[in-house]
């Protein structure tokens, strides 16, 4: 790399590192002396031009691009083209590049993604299928760039035909692609808010499709996000923020699923705003929020989105969820296994507030009962003791094995099925009772594991689960650390949260409870607010709360629900 271009790359990373820059200058030196682009790399020429496009230099970028016009750079002067809605353009330039692309599979099966895209766009929807289905049998997969195009694209044509398995399968293939992308970027690279941004678009698809008030409220929160920091970082004339701020505009505009009423109680299926209908005046509108936003919420969306990328979004919640329990496990769940499985009377959560004072399990003999997240299965000991017959349902294998070791130790024994508490390896209806104290819960997202109990259960049967407080979530400085006496975070954003030691866990409002569960068939029985009693110690090992803290604010709850007949 000459120094002169060298000295221009750099100037335009100053630019989107907000520092003053001399970019100019350096670029017209640079455009001046052909020399120089035509004996650069083309890796070279082309972060350069997509570094101008980013600050706005979209003319500079282009001319960057022609001065050396081979099959790459027309590549990439297609795609920015379509990024500035140049459809018709882009989709001229990507032939001629796919023409020129003779000897780089790998290249045309980017090439021929981007004319899927572009036709997707212009609303050719068998051409852009044509396209995707040329691009992926080209070429190699193992591009994390391509293969979130791909998925883009397979996800957008089955929405436009609304073929929800297929919208499904695009999705999850979408969330492994753009978690390879993540950590190929790093959470710092702008472009990883672009790949948030998609995935929330495509979140959003599903969730509309599914009819789900929940998912759709939560991908628009982060859409928001992502499209808010586009804004502040990169500028709203950036085709970036752009493409975010128009989705999130069609999704706010978007009537939500309509408002329904189940015995007495309202839930308000709306957006988060309501804006004015016409396209240009939602996209101003949402720029608008994105220009007079304050500091520090940018701080908060900072931390959301890095949040998201390095362990929400994309990531594997059960083997980063097994790691975690494996290692607990040895430090102290093993140990404590036995004590539990020991114990005579059933108590709940980390300040063992006693069954008897509570009666939400009522009369378990002769029911069949299924442990969503058993762990070391000591709950699912205490029911079989009083008659019940229960199998317990867990995704780390060292959890199940200490188990095990306690059904031979105490000669109790019933079914232990390692398995996500979402997908469950058993028929539908096959019990009366389905119990969760902090595994599936906590540790599961809410919109899978929910609807996986109401399949499980027979008509009428029971749902009873122990979680974490809302309220102790937003005191808390992080999941691993133990509540304060102050509000730290705002609600909206703990429904996923990574924690320092591992592991994801899933905290929702009781709005959110309630909706979720109302939409998966159940009605609400009951919703008790744990405090710790007057004489408990502080846990030795979770550090959720203080005992005194416990005392005067609740730490934990227990829903109890059943399934409409």
């Amino acid at each position: 790399m000459s120094e002169l271009l060298r000295d221009t790359i750099n100037a335009a990373e100053r630019v989107i590192a907000g520092e003053d820059s001399t970019v100019r200058d350096y670029l017209e030196r640079l455009l001046d002396s052909p020399g120089e682009l035509r004996s650069a790399e083309d890796s070279e020429r082309i972060y350069l031009a997509a570094l101008l496009d980013f600050i706005g230099m979209h003319d500079e970028s282009v001319r960057v691009l022609r001065d050396a016009p081979n099959a790459m750079s027309r590549n990439m002067e297609g795609m920015l083209a379509a990024a500035h809605g140049q459809h018709k353009q882009a989709r001229n330039i990507f032939m001629q590049a796919l023409d020129a692309a003779t000897d780089s599979p790998l290249l045309r099966k980017q090439i021929l993604a981007n004319l899927a895209a572009v036709s997707l766009r212009a609303g050719s929807i068998n051409e852009a299928e044509a396209w995707i289905e040329a691009a992926a049998v080209a070429g190699q997969a193992g591009n994390p760039a391509v293969d979130v195009l791909i998925a883009t694209v397979r996800a957008g044509i089955a929405s436009h035909r609304e073929d929800l398995p297929t919208l499904r399968s695009a999705a999850a293939t979408l969330e492994k692609a753009s978690k390879s992308r993540l950590a190929e970027l790093g959470t710092e690279h702008p472009q990883a808010l672009a790949v948030v941004a998609n995935m929330a678009s495509t979140e959003i698809m599903v969730a509309r499709a599914e009819n789900s008030t929940v998912r759709l409220e939560r991908a628009i929160d982060v859409l928001e996000v992502a499209a808010f920091r586009l804004a502040a970082e990169l500028g709203a004339d950036n085709p970036q923020t752009k493409t975010a701020i128009a989705s999130l505009a069609a999704a706010r505009a978007e009537p939500a699923p309509a408002e329904r009423v189940t015995s007495g109680v309202t839930v308000m299926r709306t957006l988060p705003r309501s804006i004015a209908s016409s396209t240009g005046r939602q996209q101003e509108l949402v720029q608008q929020e994105a220009d007079q936003a304050r500091p520090e919420k940018w701080l908060a969306a900072h931390n959301v989105v890095v949040a998201m990328a390095e362990a929400g979004a994309g990531a594997d919640e059960l083997a980063a969820n097994r790691e975690l329990w494996t290692q607990a496990t040895s430090e102290y769940t093993d140990e404590r296994a036995y004590r539990a499985w020991a114990a005579q009377d059933i108590t709940w959560g980390i300040f063992n507030v006693p069954e008897r004072q509570l009666d939400v399990l009522g009369d378990v003999r002769g029911l069949d009962v299924v442990e969503l997240g058993c762990g070391t299965a000591y709950f699912s000991a205490w029911l079989a003791r009083r008659g019940a017959r229960p199998t317990g349902v867990d995704v780390t294998p060292a959890q199940l094995e200490s188990a095990r070791r306690c059904q031979d130790r105490f000669g109790i024994a019933f079914p232990l099925v390692e398995a996500d508490a979402a997908d469950v390896p058993l028929p539908s209806g096959s019990f009366d009772l389905a119990i969760s104290e902090c595994g599936a819960s906590l540790w599961c997202d809410p919109a899978r594991w929910v609807p996986e109990a109401a399949r499980l259960l027979r008509p009428g049967g029971k749902l009873v689960f122990h979680t974490t407080s809302i309220l102790v979530t937003v005191c808390s400085p992080g999941p691993d650390e133990p509540a304060d006496r102050e509000l730290l975070h705002p609600q909206r954003q703990t429904h996923r949260l990574a924690a320092p030691r591992g592991g994801i866990q899933f905290h929702l409002g009781h709005g959110e409870w309630i909706t979720i569960l109302r939409d998966s068939g159940f009605v609400i029985d009951a919703l008790h607010e744990l405090y710790a009693p007057p004489d408990v110690p502080d846990h030795p090992y979770y550090a959720l709360a203080s005992a005194a803290w416990a005392r005067q604010w609740p730490a934990e709850e227990i829903w109890a629900a059943h399934l409409a007949y």
